[in-house]
């Protein structure tokens, strides 16, 4: 009777053990799951600030290009330098999109199409014929420029 009851009490102690350490593995992967999912929101508002930051960029890029095209009456030749001239606080390159620089592409008589990159990807602002439009696309002429921000 006696072998009976230690082996009844050592199966009870060795299911209320199981039941803890199930209990504190849930607790530990309940905090890990919530910790990856502020670190994740982390990430998506930092993505969205460098996103609002080229936004701005671009934003006070567009005046320059409706400032030559007013004194010019077209857009043959504008370039980063002819930029520079308008908006000297913004560095305005061609070719590959970088992050904090204007690339100036695909230029026309009537428009052209800025475009930067930030850590959420590629934006972009058109002029084309006195419009503007807005893209999160690494655009090479104005009508690639589309879907808004």
């Amino acid at each position: 009777m006696r072998d009976e009851r230690g082996s009844a009490t050592i199966w009870i102690v060795g299911v209320l053990v199981v039941a803890v350490a199930a209990v504190v593995a849930f607790v530990f992967a309940s905090g890990g799951r919530q910790e990856a999912e502020q670190a994740q929101q982390a990430v998506g508002e930092i993505s969205a600030a460098s996103s609002v930051e080229g936004q701005a960029l671009l934003t006070s890029a567009i005046p320059a290009v409706q400032s030559y095209f007013a004194e010019n009456g077209s857009l043959t030749g504008f370039g980063p330098e002819a930029a520079s001239s308008f908006e000297p606080s913004i560095r305005y390159g061609i070719g590959a999109a970088v992050a904090g620089q204007i690339s100036i592409r695909g230029v026309t008589p009537t428009s052209v199409v800025l475009v930067t990159t930030t850590g959420a990807g590629p934006l972009c602002a058109a002029f084309n014929g006195g419009m503007v439009t807005y893209g999160n696309v690494d655009a090479l002429s104005a009508a690639q420029c589309t879907g808004g921000w």
